[in-house]
């Protein structure tokens, strides 16, 4: 998809791409340059318990797994879904058994949707010029969102029965 924009607006844009750009690499240099052997001292708030536990692959997914996802979903749409998310809520009997086949493929492939990262300034009225001020902004569609969810559910469910999870998890 070709985006037209006037000469000030592209000259702006590639200005700020750039600046972007040249804190991101200063930032992997600086981590780069790391010095193990100096390393910066950490207050260490937990330590979890040594485990013999592994997480060596997920649990299939079922289709009442997906229908509850799918219906605990908030109506926002992204730009990226084909499908609206109040009509997949609407379909959700329907389409299920493929959302649980192509989740479950994902899953076990370890094959997960890419995300399109986009940085917004941190609050209006900022400064648009520092590159501190950014934070990253990700969308995913409807399906990015459901599959995280489900492995979510799980990895923090392995994290809890073999205690390897705080207690007081800082928000």
């Amino acid at each position: 998809m070709n985006v037209k924009c006037s000469s000030k607006q592209c000259e702006t844009t590639n200005l700020l791409t750039s600046t972007l750009r040249s804190f991101i690499v200063s930032l992997i240099i600086k981590l780069l340059a790391y010095d193990p052997q100096h390393p910066t001292p950490r207050l260490r708030l937990f330590s979890p318990n040594p485990s013999t536990a592994s997480f060596s692959q997920f649990q299939s997914v079922t289709v009442h797994d997906v229908i509850a996802a799918v219906r605990a979903l908030p109506d926002k749409t992204c730009a990226l879904d084909p499908l609206p998310t109040t009509h997949l809520k609407a379909v959700v009997g329907v389409i299920a058994p493929f959302l649980t086949s192509l989740f479950n493929k994902s899953l076990f492939r370890g094959d997960f949707p890419d995300a399109y990262i986009t940085p917004l300034v941190k609050n209006l009225g900022m400064d648009t010029a520092d590159v501190r001020l950014y934070r990253p902004m990700s969308n995913v569609s409807v399906a990015s969102k459901l599959l995280e969810q489900i492995a979510a559910k799980q990895l923090i469910a392995y994290l809890e029965k073999s205690a390897l999870q705080p207690r007081l998890q800082p928000a």
